[in-house]
């Protein structure tokens, strides 16, 4: 009985391993196209082949292109199968209109492997339905009638073409190490399906054709080409882009719609048509994201850009649009152009660096901080506001050690300038709460300098030089000359800072071409200002001009009312090149300080002007022995205090006494 027992149970262990046998040979069955059938030359493709069987019962002979024959019926024909391998040879000619179920597929160099409906499952039942792999080294082209959809992984080193319709990713990978030529249609996945990457793109992914494609996976690109030549190409789903180059053709557009992207590295490209960015976008990668775009650059249409551990540099062009709001969470160096349209960038803890040879441009919109996260600008390039619309940068603080060039109408919150310039255009308005916060560099401009509504406003200069007009001798259009308005905040000019007024002639009523240099401080609501004095007054000439004695200059002025007026300038220096021999005097008065020329030309001993060359003008060229430039003390106007000037004293001295 026992004996019985073992041998029933050696029996079925016998079978089963027999059946195992059997069905590993089964799937590791390997198939190679073997085209027999002339005109079709379709995957499960039959045809009459001949006449089989003997006299007197002839039959008919049915073939199919994997080198099956049958005699009296097609039915006996055997197609690849479940765990089936399939080799396509060189110089392969197949086509595919239904469903298939295979382990892999291998399609050589020179062959053509055209999908046109159906399922393509790869998988390897052997080993628990693993996903199979379809290697192309020839040329797939996929134009469903309707539609397809892929199980598996599907390897291209050759060409892979997308011509039309839908394709379905049922936990599908697509990997392209070579050419993927994409028309138009749709790449979407099965539903509750979802790979990390559907796409993977090693190489080039090319759009072409005036139609729209749209991918709904998630695609990775990394070191790989993208090129949008005609039409429409619609990224609708997470992705990531490493070291990617981008090409987008005259009329055509590329759009990353929605999900969270990834980027990493540099990307670069020529931008003629339109890169369209409105989804999320997470800096990543062990340094900064590089953007270096082209032509039309980047448009940042919508959608937030964050920084996780790495900034973006832009050396190229990134441009907004207006009527979209944007958020902005990550260090900006800006090395290119940055051109803000209009909307709003909001930001969180963001920080803008304008690199040298970087440009802030802005037409319209705002910059606004978001919960209280502020924003910070540190310009070391060109900040530009064009003449187009308003603009309202919260920043806390702008730094300047450069470049503001305002044209049209900019709230700065806080501004401080530690060197280069900042402008402001005849016509244009720069919006402060703060005082400007002068430490060097100028403060130019026509314009006006007004007070925001939360603060003080106006300027605080502890260094650097205040001068009206704008300098530039790259625009000699500009005007050296002109009438700068603090409407409605203090004047504050410090012990180190500098007024600087330009002369050439005494007609100041036409504001937009005045004749010389004018500071008004003018209030709001019969507002009483503060202006406090110190510092150095600078006048110089220009255009040739000559001015006479008793000729007056209204150099700061409050046309409504009095001021809170204390300090005087410590030190006036006039230009002894463009206005030699000149002598001022300084009036302080409660709604102007107004310099008076009180010598032009000529010896003058006395000095101190009171009447008597005596041993206070003496003691006047002593004390400035050797000083060089202009100077009170140089009677002769040589440009120096030498022993000439103190022999012009000595010989007059007395007179008048």
């Amino acid at each position: 009985m026992r004996h019985s027992w073992l041998r029933k149970g050696y029996l079925r262990l016998l079978m089963a391993l027999s059946l195992m046998v059997v069905l590993q040979g089964l799937y590791a069955q390997t198939w190679t196209w073997q085209q027999r059938c002339i005109g079709n030359n379709e995957w499960y493709a039959y045809c009459i082949g001949g006449i089989c069987g003997g006299f007197p019962s002839f039959d008919t002979l049915y073939r199919n292109n994997w080198g099956q024959s049958y005699c009296g019926s097609p039915s006996g024909l055997r197609f690849p199968e479940v765990g089936s391998s399939v080799i396509f040879p060189t110089n392969s000619n197949a086509r595919l209109t239904q469903n298939c179920d295979v382990k892999s597929i291998t399609l050589e160099s020179g062959s053509t492997f055209t999908w046109q409906g159906g399922t393509l499952t790869l998988r390897d039942p052997s080993n628990n339905n693993t996903p199979g792999v379809f290697l192309n080294r020839g040329t797939v082209s996929i134009e469903p009638i309707q539609s397809c959809t892929l199980s598996g992984t599907f390897i291209n080193e050759s060409v892979l073409r997308y011509l039309d319709g839908t394709l379905y990713l049922n936990g599908a990978t697509i990997q392209n190490y070579g050419l993927i030529v994409a028309e138009q249609g749709r790449i979407t996945t099965v539903a509750s399906t979802w790979n990390e990457y559907m796409i993977k793109n090693f190489a080039t992914l090319r759009k072409q054709g005036t139609g729209s494609l749209t991918i709904q996976v998630p695609v990775e690109q990394q070191n790989a080409y993208v090129q949008v030549l005609e039409g429409s190409l619609l990224l609708q789903t997470s992705s990531k882009f490493g070291n990617t180059n981008w090409l987008v053709n005259h009329g055509a557009n590329l759009h990353i719609q929605s999900g969270i992207n990834y980027f990493l590295g540099n990307h670069v490209g020529e931008i003629n048509g339109s890169l369209l960015n409105s989804a999320r976008i997470l800096l990543m990668g062990s340094s900064a994201v590089v953007f270096n775009f082209g032509g039309n650059g980047f448009t940042w249409v919508s959608g937030e850009i964050y920084q996780h551990y790495v900034p973006l540099r832009n050396d190229g062009l990134i441009r907004t649009v207006p009527g979209h709001d944007r958020v902005l969470a990550a260090s900006l160096f800006n090395a290119g152009t940055f051109h803000h349209q209009g909307g709003t960038i909001l930001t969180e803890n963001a920080e803008i660096t304008n690199l040298e040879n970087g440009t802030l441009l802005l037409d319209s919109g705002n910059f606004r901080n978001r919960a209280s996260r502020f924003l910070r600008i540190i310009n070391f390039g060109v900040i530009r506001k064009t003449t187009q619309g308003s603009s309202y940068v919260e920043a806390l603080p702008l730094r300047n050690f450069s470049l503001v060039d305002c044209q049209g109408e900019l709230h700065v919150p806080q501004l401080e300038q530690v060197q280069g310039e900042t402008r402001i255009h005849y016509g244009a308005t720069l919006t402060v709460d703060d005082p400007i916060a002068l430490f060097g560099g100028v403060l130019m401009g026509s314009g006006t300098l007004r007070r925001g509504s939360l603060g003080l406003g106006g300027i605080r200069a502890t260094g650097g030089v205040i001068a009206p007009g704008i300098v530039d001798p790259a625009n000699p259009q500009l005007n050296p000359v002109g009438i700068f308005t603090i409407l409605d905040g203090n004047l504050i000019i410090g012990t180190n800072a500098t007024l600087e007024i330009d002369l050439s002639g005494t007609d100041n009523s036409n504001h937009g071409n005045p004749m010389y240099d004018q500071l008004r401080v003018v209030p709001m609501w019969n507002r009483t200002l503060t202006v406090q004095l110190n510092g150095t007054l600078r006048l110089k000439g220009r255009n040739g001009f000559t001015p006479s004695v008793g000729d007056s200059f209204d150099i700061i002025l409050n046309p409504i009312n009095n001021w809170n007026l204390s300090g005087t300038f410590s030190r006036v220096e006039v230009d002894p090149h463009t206005l030699p021999c000149m002598e001022v005097a300084v009036h302080y008065t409660p709604n102007r300080v107004w310099v008076e020329v009180v010598r032009t030309s000529g010896i003058n001993p006395d000095l101190n002007n009171d009447g008597c060359v005596d041993d206070a003008d003496l003691l006047n060229v002593l004390f400035a022995f050797g000083q060089t430039g202009s100077s009170p003390a140089d009677v002769n106007c040589d440009g120096i205090v030498d022993d000439a000037d103190l022999l012009s004293v000595l010989f007059a001295f007395g007179q008048g006494c």
